[in-house]
């Protein structure tokens, strides 16, 4: 791809041109299952070398220039551009799956993945060091949930249904490092914590499956939780709501964008297939 260029093309840190990156993914694993079909376990194993990756930096050439010092890199206008890390990167996890269906109409299952994602190099032009956690990639994801179907004759073929559920996802950042200019001491565009959740939902209906449809009342997001998805990576956001340190108090008052989900919910669903 093309970086925009504005002023002095060779004065300024990043080329305006940068390339593609590359990744390659190794992947092993085993695919289960046991008691007689009742219980299905399956795991793997995988790790992904990514090669010059892409990232969003800020070239720095913008600063001013010192007086009397000979600078190639300063004094040029402020812009923000795509750069390839030289040292690359690389994801390893391992992720398990289960289901497990003990009697007739039961269902618990669950499954779970670990994952740690850094970088391998340094790139001193972006401010990356080895071993940095790549952003928006949690440590842990999971989910657990069960099932219960029984038929019933008040309707011709049948069933209830009740089924729960439950995901968690721990704590990630939302960029890879400090963005934008350093100004009174903070980033505009600062490397922020996206904060682990767990949602919880519920569901219970009927099933008409000759009818073709189904009748369910559902509650999502139990307790109300607020997950953080992501924080906002706009540029100046975050430094321009610094209302503390303008009025003399803390620098750390600041408000900025998050990306939530939605609050608790409750609700009926109605399903009706069509068969042509």
């Amino acid at each position: 791809g093309t970086n925009r260029s504005r002023g002095d093309v060779n004065r300024v840190v990043f080329p305006t041109v940068y390339n593609s990156d590359k990744l390659t993914n190794y992947e092993i694993g085993s695919k289960n299952r046991f008691m007689d079909n009742m219980l299905q376990f399956n795991i793997s194993y995988y790790y992904m070398k990514w090669d010059d990756f892409q990232l969003q930096v800020t070239d720095p050439s913008f600063q001013q220039c010192e007086v009397g010092v000979e600078e190639v890199f300063c004094g040029q206008p402020w812009q923000s551009v795509v750069a390839n890390s030289p040292g690359g990167a690389h994801t390893e996890g391992v992720e398990v799956d289960m289901i497990f269906a003990p009697t007739d109409g039961l269902k618990i299952g669950g499954n779970v993945n670990w994952l740690k994602s850094v970088t391998d190099g340094a790139f001193e032009a972006a401010d990356i060091t080895k071993g940095m956690d790549l952003p928006n990639v949690p440590e842990w994801k999971g989910s657990v949930h069960a099932s219960y179907f029984w038929p019933v004759e008040f309707v011709s073929g049948g069933e209830m249904f009740v089924r729960g559920q439950y995901t968690y996802q721990s704590e990630s950042k939302n960029r890879l490092v400090n963005g934008g200019a350093e100004l009174d001491g903070m980033f505009t565009n600062p490397r922020l914590t996206n904060e682990s959740y767990g949602i919880a939902d519920i569901s219970a209906g009927i099933l008409a499956h000759d009818a073709g449809w189904e009748l369910s009342i559902y509650a999502n997001n139990i307790t109300d939780t607020r997950a953080q998805y992501q924080h906002s990576t706009g540029q100046f956001d975050y430094h321009f709501s610094n209302t503390g340190a303008a009025s003399g108090g803390t620098p750390y008052s600041n408000y900025h964008h998050v990306y939530t989900n939605r609050p608790r919910e409750f609700g009926v669903r109605l399903k009706w297939s069509f068969n042509g």
